[in-house]
């Protein structure tokens, strides 16, 4: 997340080459779609959300853990990357806050 929002700047990394990737993507990202920080911001949150219940997954799976249905549906609901995917088609949208803060959006 840090090569996300440290565009401009080299992230020291011991995860080198993805480290890079990851800067250079979002770098051609923003040099086609142009500035939106707010919705820069909440697609970074949505991914590092994603990232972080897919590492769960797989962690889950090593281990032979099973999740009750209920667990198993909170965790994809971050785990299939909607989330950041729609938010990243929308970027240069400036798509309001009050939009994505509404009740029935968050609701969703």
């Amino acid at each position: 997340m840090d090569a996300f929002r440290c565009r401009d700047a080299i992230v020291s990394s011991s995860h080198g080459n993805i480290t890079t990737m990851a800067q250079e993507f979002f770098q051609r990202t923003v040099s086609v779609v142009g500035e939106d920080p707010p919705a820069m911001e909440r697609f970074i949150l949505d991914f590092d959300a994603y990232t972080k219940s897919i590492i769960l997954e797989a962690e889950d799976r090593v281990a032979g853990h099973q999740r009750t249905v209920n667990d198993y549906l909170i965790l994809r609901r971050d785990a299939c990357g909607a989330k950041p995917t729609f938010l990243f088609f929308g970027l240069g949208l400036n798509i309001p806050d009050a939009v994505f803060d509404n009740p029935l959006m968050i609701s969703h």
